[in-house]
């Protein structure tokens, strides 16, 4: 009696892993979609006239290759009051870094801002989100372990008689 139910749990710890993963990719995958869709409000902001103040790159060395990341920080005003700004695309955790060339931006060089009108603190100099590779693949091939892992259990639970 013990051994049977000891063989039973393999498959259910099979369900129980590929449930897990199914919803932790849903809901990684729900966070990000979020995150596309408050960066595309952006390009609803309005948009007042802001001068670069400072700008350099940094080179980093990633796998085989260097990412050169643009550093910019940027001033601009809205109704009479000034605001500093480094944010090039809207993001929720990350820096405001860009990865572009190093002649993209000047000091003192004239460019258009973004603004959030209810909270004018929080600009960006790239209206839309942030040009990137997509993730989808990556959740795709989670989901696919996460079906696998419970078609397993299932089918190993199926095969075994039930007393």
């Amino acid at each position: 009696m013990m051994s049977n139910s000891v063989s039973k749990l393999g498959p259910i710890a099979c369900l129980c892993c590929g449930f897990v993963t199914l919803i932790a990719m849903a809901a990684v995958y729900m966070a990000e979609a979020s995150e596309t869709s408050h960066a595309g409000c952006t390009a609803k902001w309005p948009k007042t006239t802001g001068t670069v103040i400072s700008t350099y790159q940094e080179k980093e060395r990633a796998g085989f290759g260097t990412n050169e990341t643009t550093y910019i920080c940027y001033n601009y005003a809205v109704a009479d009051k000034k605001y500093i700004s480094n944010k090039i695309y809207y993001d929720q955790f990350g820096s405001g870094t860009y990865l572009a060339p190093a002649d993209r931006y000047h000091v003192d060089q004239t460019v258009p801002v973004f603004y959030n009108p209810a909270e004018p603190q929080h600009a960006v100099l790239r209206a839309g989100p942030e040009p990137k590779k997509s993730s989808t693949g990556k959740y795709l091939v989670g989901a696919l372990f996460g079906l696998s892992l419970c078609f397993a259990g299932v089918m190993r639970l199926s095969r075994r008689p039930m007393l």
